[in-house]
């Protein structure tokens, strides 16, 4: 209803009170205007309801917002909204920028389904990633270079992330996440989808950025 309302609301322009036939009020509104988020842009009565309808929200502790496209969105748990909202992937590979961008894209729906998807979504992204130095058929050599490049300097950090690489890829295969197979664990319930996407997407996010692979 939200969406539906905020797709066509509008302040009137012009109003114009008659003291005749029951003494109503006429209002006029400017076609031009209420057509302006075709283009992009918000209309003032839509500019209005955003506002008034995200204090709502935040008001009463309700962790969803219109957005600029005037659809109302999750905004995720606290601890993920700072890594989603940077989160601007500039691999040079463009499939990879797309599965990064996709999965951000479907954390915020609203549907959990989208939100289990998304978790597909980037650990596929996650294994792609890991050939982004030497190619595919040399994934092990591929992210080991990886890792050198985003910690240069400091081996025992740079062992941690490596055993993160190791523990995510065995989540992604072992939880029904990447394979669907009898006998893959499958998932509690939505906290865990969101923990396992933050903790991913962390690591993601810190490699690409050391990397230079961030368009900050």
């Amino acid at each position: 209803m939200v969406d539906f309302v905020a797709l066509h609301v509008e302040q009137p322009s012009y109003s114009k009170p008659h003291s005749w036939c029951f003494e109503h009020t006429d209002y006029s509104f400017d076609a031009q205007r209420a057509n302006l988020h075709f283009n992009g842009g918000l209309t003032p009565g839509q500019e209005q309801f955003q506002r008034d309808v995200n204090l709502l929200f935040a008001r009463n502790g309700i962790a969803f917002a219109i957005g600029d496209d005037m659809r109302v969105r999750r905004l995720g748990p606290p601890e993920a909204r700072p890594l989603v909202s940077d989160f601007r992937p500039d691999t040079g590979d463009p499939q990879l920028d797309d599965k990064l961008n996709d999965a951000m894209a479907r954390f915020l729906s609203r549907n959990p389904l989208d939100r289990r998807d998304a978790l597909e979504k980037l650990w596929d992204a996650f294994e792609r990633l890991k050939t982004l130095e030497l190619g595919g058929d040399k994934k092990k050599a591929s992210a080991e270079q990886l890792l050198v490049r985003a910690v240069p300097g400091s081996e025992p950090f740079r062992d941690l992330l490596e055993t993160e690489f190791r523990t995510l890829t065995n989540t992604g295969n072992n939880y029904t996440i990447r394979h669907h197979e009898h006998g893959k664990h499958d998932l509690p319930d939505g906290s865990a989808v969101d923990y396992l996407f933050v903790r991913l997407a962390s690591l993601i996010s810190l490699v690409l950025r050391n990397t230079g692979r961030m368009d900050t």
